[in-house]
């Protein structure tokens, strides 16, 4: 991210824990898996012809981004959730993740020494272990305003645990701003992928319309992630820590999954 965003947005980016917003990361290929299966529901095509269209298109991109961990991971899982129930099975997210891990290290094994793979698998393992959404009346719209505002709470401090050893480990410094920067702009960087992906689809076809969703939309949210940026990306928002043995990771990772609780669901 570099060499394309300026070195103290560089900066602020990494001390507010924003990091990931400017990188090729798993939240692209699901929104753009997402947008890809809604906008082919609309064609007269098969389920399973649906499936291959989009699975190509996620090979393509995963290409693109130089087989990146985080996509790679993102695409299998995708093509994995919208396969499941060809074959008459839920969609299981550790079982995806799973098998993404080991294609990949078949694949690449040295990139298990990689920060980006360890901090790809562990942050969506930990978030398929201990993020829970309880069921919901979506009629009633106080409750569900409430409940959105606890799952981005509840998502942004398990993502906050679960990578806060690993940035510690690789790079020295965490964020003490992360799980308040990433809570302030979780909402919109959904928004600001897909209507990227969306305004360059229709740039070829209705450029004007393409400019007015640029203009009007993603224009005030780029500034809004900018502003928080601001607020979260100073000198004092993050700590430098001295290197430490990774045998400490084994420790806090195995007392972690010590504290998972499997929910029985009575027959």
């Amino acid at each position: 991210a570099g060499s394309i965003v300026d070195p103290s947005d560089s900066r602020k980016l990494k001390q507010s824990g924003l990091i990931h917003i400017v990188t090729a990361s798993g939240l692209q290929v699901f929104v753009l898996a997402f947008l890809l299966f809604q906008l082919l529901r609309f064609l007269p095509a098969s389920r399973p012809a649906q499936i291959v269209v989009v699975a190509s298109i996620l090979c393509l991109y995963a290409l693109a981004a130089g087989l990146n961990p985080a996509v790679v991971r993102a695409s299998v899982m995708s093509i994995l959730a919208l396969s499941a129930h060809l074959f008459r099975r839920e969609p299981d997210a550790l079982s995806s993740l799973a098998l993404a891990g080991i294609g990949y290290l078949l694949w690449n094994p040295h990139a298990v020494y990689s920060p980006g793979f360890a901090l790809s698998f562990v942050t969506v393992a930990c978030v398929a272990l201990f993020f829970k959404r309880a069921p919901i009346d979506l009629s009633d719209r106080r409750q569900l305003l409430l409940r959105w505002s606890n799952d981005f709470l509840c998502l942004s401090w398990v993502i906050c645990v679960a990578a806060l050893p690993l940035s510690a480990y690789y790079f020295g410094v965490v964020s003490a701003v992360s799980v308040l920067s990433n809570l302030l702009v979780a909402w919109c960087t959904p928004l600001l992928v897909g209507g990227s992906i969306l305004t360059y689809v229709l740039s070829t076809v209705l450029p004007t319309v393409a400019a007015a969703i640029s203009s009007h939309i993603l224009g005030p949210l780029s500034q809004w992630v900018l502003t928080v940026l601001d607020w979260t990306g100073g000198e004092g928002s993050s700590l430098n820590l001295p290197p430490f043995s990774g045998y400490w990771l084994v420790l806090f990772y195995g007392a972690l999954i010590l504290t998972v609780r499997r929910r029985v669901v009575q027959p």
